[in-house]
């Protein structure tokens, strides 16, 4: 098998519009549309009561909320990266990622590489100038993990979208 094939199957959809002039149209789109969309969401965050103390813990990171409303503004990024491939390129999103078998084959395999190097990296010896403590109890880590999730894979699956369209 040709090592290119999955990339040429990747890209395949993408050959018909390929060009300079739509790769600057789609980026023009993306960046405009990001900055407006961000706008509104931190225009909007200004609206809720505890603005200052957010505004701080956004800075900082010191919060999980903070962190969230962070993780949350990608969502304007994949909507403007959404619009642009619709406009420029007339495909969908999904059509960035390529066969869903493919996607699925792939993410479990790299799942399972980063369990192994997680519990290779959680049985290493720390040094003595680290020393762990305890954040949070596990009921309150349990209760912030799901939705972290989600919020990670969001941003992930941005950045991810975004370099293949």
């Amino acid at each position: 098998m040709n090592p290119y094939q999955p990339y040429e199957q990747l890209v395949l959809l993408a050959r018909p519009t390929a060009g300079l002039k739509r790769l600057a149209m789609g980026i023009a789109l993306i960046v405009a549309g990001f900055l407006t969309l961000n706008i509104l969401y931190f225009s909007t965050l200004q609206n809720f009561p505890g603005w200052t103390e957010i505004q701080h813990e956004l800075q900082s990171g010191t919060s999980a909320c903070a962190i969230w409303l962070m993780l949350f503004s990608f969502m304007a990024l994949l909507l403007a990266l959404g619009v642009a491939v619709k406009m420029v390129h007339f495909r969908s999103l999904n059509s960035l990622m390529g066969p869903y078998s493919q996607v699925f084959r792939d993410f479990w395999r790299v799942f399972r590489a980063l369990i192994v190097l997680f519990v290779v990296v959680a049985v290493l010896p720390y040094p003595d100038s680290i020393a762990l403590t305890q954040n949070k109890t596990f009921g309150a880590w349990s209760i912030l993990i799901p939705f972290s999730l989600l919020l990670i894979f969001l941003q992930i699956a941005t950045e991810e979208l975004l370099f293949r369209g």
